[in-house]
């Protein structure tokens, strides 16, 4: 998925500006008082499944917070419902869809105001703090514990999925200024693992981690933990944390490509193959039906599939735009993993040229110019 929106007002309130008695950072990003000065379909935990540059529009930096509802992910400075807090110890309960404040949670006796927050879908609770500070409290707002070891922590995200768990994963700006750190909700303390996710994606130097948050819906099939870099603009990056589908349900599609129509027409041409092996790895021996989505929409299903077999859909579109489509098998096992891919249908400007070059010619006033036509929009 790649849709931004940027929220500046009267909606997640994950992050706040610097108080006077804060210190001041003459940047767009906020960093921690105490810093050192110093998507894909792969199986496997901590692959990339998306990243993006978050540009265009009003879009720029400062917008550390991160949040989002499997369709739309939120980059904001200021479920059903969204939970944030202005780093004080009130928490907003929001309805993004209508755009309304539904109640506000007063924590009573906070350590601290709210930087972070993460909702602990086991327990019905939250957990939220500062730099370095974290505490859960429920929905009346009481307290009910102190954890430790957070260390210049920006955003955190709930992780039912790992074994072992479930967990918080505390995304701060220690070490390298991007780092994951693995803390268990049970014995409410770090637990030493730890991820340099600044050195995993080659961050740009003087990006520092912002919010992070995590959910099923960025790729059908995985848990995924999302997390945001404040630098210029924003860079936002998915991760596959654990696989949520039966080992018995189909793998992701293969070879999945969209070619957007010719001339700017509305048009998509999707192709595939059909999956072979099971979530588990097995030989797949049963394949019900293959359904494709255009966005959270579902259009074409493909009722007879043969396992392994190419498919092909064209889908015919009322207006252009960056249209995602995703494809994915289902048995009596279940709905597998699905294959994503992203492209952009109908008339587009097209890009730079590349490769200018003037040259005179001879002696003359003459000036004879090269270049290669735009390949892309």
């Amino acid at each position: 998925m790649k849709k931004i929106i940027s929220l500046m007002a009267a909606m997640f309130l994950a992050i706040a500006p610097l108080s006077a008695k804060e210190r001041v950072v003459p940047s767009t990003r906020e960093l921690s008082p105490n810093k050192p000065s110093a998507v894909n379909t792969v199986k496997a935990q901590w692959d990339i499944q998306m990243n993006f540059e978050a540009a265009g529009g009003s879009v720029t930096a400062g917008l550390p917070g991160t949040e989002t509802d499997g369709t739309n992910i939120y980059l904001i400075q200021w479920g059903t419902y969204f939970y944030g807090s202005a780093v004080n110890t009130a928490v907003f309960k929001m309805d993004f869809t209508n755009q309304t404040l539904v109640e506000t949670i007063s924590i009573e006796g906070a350590p601290a105001g709210v930087r972070h927050i993460a909702y602990d879908s086991s327990n019905d609770t939250f957990w939220g703090g500062d730099w370095d500070t974290i505490f859960e409290f429920d929905r009346s707002g009481s307290v009910l514990q102190s954890g430790s070891g957070a260390v210049s922590v920006y955003g955190s995200a709930y992780d039912p999925w790992t074994e072992g768990g479930p967990y918080l994963w505390l995304f701060t700006q220690d070490g390298s200024g991007g780092v994951l750190n693995q803390f268990k909700i049970s014995d409410a303390s770090l637990t030493g693992v730890s991820h340099d996710i600044h050195a995993m994606v080659g961050a740009v130097g003087g990006a520092v981690a912002g919010g992070a948050c995590s959910t099923e819906l960025l790729s059908p099939g995985t848990f995924s933990l999302i997390t945001n870099f404040q630098q210029e603009p924003q860079a936002v990056y998915g991760f596959e944390l654990a696989v949520t589908a039966s080992p018995e349900a189909p793998d992701a599609p293969t070879e999945f490509m969209v070619e957007a129509g010719d001339m700017g027409a509305l048009t998509a041409n999707l192709s595939w193959m059909n999956p072979s092996v099971t979530v588990g790895g097995s030989s797949l021996t049963e394949l019900n039906e293959v359904i494709v989505k255009r966005g959270e929409e579902q259009i074409y299903t493909v009722s007879d599939p043969s396992i392994g077999g190419s498919e092909n859909y064209t889908d015919n579109l009322s207006e252009g735009g960056m249209i995602d489509y995703s494809v994915q098998g289902v048995n009596s096992a279940g709905e597998g993993i699905s294959a994503s891919y992203s492209v952009w249908v109908g008339p587009d400007a097209p890009g730079n040229i590349e490769d200018l070059e003037a040259t005179q010619v001879g002696t003359t006033l003459d000036v004879e110019l090269t270049w290669t036509n735009p390949a892309v929009g």
